[in-house]
């Protein structure tokens, strides 16, 4: 019993230490993917007004910044609660942080 709860323990101060490390690597997830989208709309579109390039730019990064923001909500509010490290570990899946950070390496 007593082991039990120093292991969720462990793993919960694991899942707290990992969640800003997991909300940056998915800022940085996001943003590359952003500019990846906005790279293949320039080439589909050819030249656009300076309007027309600050709308598009604008919306993408609203999309990103409501979508990244969600996601850092819950991961703070998680990393108060037991288990925490099994949020940080779905959100690292879901946007596969995991393989993101493998390919960087050291």
């Amino acid at each position: 019993m007593i082991e039990n709860r120093t292991m969720n323990t462990a793993r919960s101060a694991s899942g707290k230490t990992e969640v800003v490390p997991t909300i940056a690597a998915l800022e940085r997830h996001l943003e590359d993917i952003r500019k990846r989208e906005l790279a293949r709309l320039r080439a589909r579109l050819g030249t656009l007004t300076c309007e027309q390039e600050l709308a598009i730019v604008g919306l993408t990064c609203r999309l990103i910044n409501t979508i990244g923001e969600t996601a850092a909500i819950t991961l703070r509010s998680a990393a108060e609660e037991p288990h925490s490290d099994k949020v940080v570990e779905l959100v690292r899946r879901l946007f596969n942080l995991n393989n993101l950070a493998a390919a960087d390496g050291p």
